[in-house]
């Protein structure tokens, strides 16, 4: 496995794993709201580290485009 991490994966597999943040990403925004509808409380640890990764790779596919047009 490389060492590089995320910065290792293809523009397609940074769209794939974004899309799929994100709709894993609705998902739980829209759980949070119906538990704190019922339970008059809630935590949103799941959805900040999902937009935490969704930045993660929005960030990653913007470096990497600007080292595609850097070189």
């Amino acid at each position: 496995m490389s060492t590089n991490g995320i910065e290792s994966l293809s523009e397609e597999d940074l769209y794939y794993l974004e899309k799929m943040l994100a709709e894993k990403f609705s998902q739980e925004c829209e759980y949070a709201k119906n538990f704190q509808t019922k339970n008059s409380w809630s935590s949103n640890e799941k959805t900040a580290r999902t937009l935490r990764l969704m930045n993660a790779v929005r960030s990653t596919k913007n470096s990497l485009k600007i080292k595609r047009q850097r070189w």
